[in-house]
């Protein structure tokens, strides 16, 4: 056997010596032993593999239809602005889902309604409105309940200074204006008031922004930020769940209830109040006056938050 000639030898340095190459040697008359047949082997079938490819596929065609279906819809969708009058002192408008409704009084003694409808399909069979009269007061229906998820009506009406407004929705905003009274009921909606003498709201998600009340004022929210400016209402009763309540104006009695948030109050009226103000967790910063002796009451309560009054 000839040495090693230098050609032969491995240079100096190219083996690793912070990584150990290990040797095998087979038994003698034993053939060498392989790697496991799962890890070598390109044809054994993998379910995993199937199940992914499968997934994958699913998802890509959704995607594709999805996009395919929006653009659809897009190139199909109808406009069209419709009003109609109606001999009617007050409006009730009824489970509109997520339709936008605009409402103002004015001088009229009727009640106008503009509606800018969209759907798509023939421009010649727009969805039926739903309105009618009954005892003085114009009823409004969801136009697209039997029309499906390719109709939406936003909705502008004018109606009496005098007039009372019903309102119930799914997720579409609330705005009204100069008016005697609203009723409000949504589940996630913002609701947008101004100079409205009566007002009781309930949402379970969605800020409440109104301003000038004088007559009475119940605002209930599971979550949402609640602003009301300018109040002279002989009662006020506002209540969250969680939000941050901001609260200015005059009232005879006030009650404003939080169990998480901030609250600040600032007090316009001339007179002194009987002031409560408590908090579980924050700080209580009360710069009125308090006056055990005075007719007018404001309690301010939170479980957590801060609370100012001045």
């Amino acid at each position: 056997m000839n040495p090693a000639t230098p050609q032969d030898a491995p240079p100096p340095g190219s083996i690793d010596a912070a990584t150990p190459t290990t040797f095998s040697s087979p038994s003698h008359g034993q053939p060498p032993s392989h790697a496991p047949a799962s890890i070598v082997d390109p044809n054994r079938s993998v379910p995993e593999r199937r199940a992914w490819v499968t997934v994958g596929t699913v998802l890509v065609a959704a995607v594709v239809g999805g996009a395919w279906f929006a653009a659809w819809v897009d190139g199909h969708q109808v406009h069209a602005t419709q009003t109609a009058t109606y001999a009617a002192g007050s409006i009730d408008l009824r489970n509109l889902g997520d339709h936008n409704v605009n409402i103002n009084g004015s001088n009229r003694s009727d009640i106008l309604v503009t509606r800018r409808v969209t759907w798509v399909g023939s421009s010649d069979a727009p969805p039926a409105p739903r309105e009618a009269v009954i005892d003085s007061t114009l009823v409004v229906d969801n136009p697209c309940d039997s029309v499906g998820l390719t109709c939406s009506v936003d909705y502008r009406i004018e109606v009496p200074l005098t007039a009372a407004v019903h309102w119930a929705a799914g997720s579409g905003d609330l705005y009204a204006a100069n008016v005697t009274s609203v009723v409000a009921k949504g589940s996630s909606s913002d609701i947008t008031l101004r100079e409205v003498g009566t007002v009781d709201i309930t949402t379970m998600s969605g800020d409440v922004d109104l301003c000038g009340s004088d007559t009475s004022l119940a605002v209930k929210t599971q979550s949402g930020r609640i602003d009301a400016c300018d109040v002279t209402a002989a009662s006020v009763v506002i209540a969250t769940a969680s939000g941050d309540v901001r609260f200015d104006g005059g009232p005879e009695v006030a009650i404003i209830r939080t169990a998480s948030g901030d609250v600040t109050v600032t007090l316009t009226a001339q007179e002194r109040y009987d002031l409560m103000a408590s908090s579980s967790s924050g700080e209580v910063d009360v710069e009125a006056v308090p006056d055990r002796a005075s007719s007018r009451t404001l309690h301010v309560t939170t479980a957590s938050g801060d609370i100012i009054v001045r």
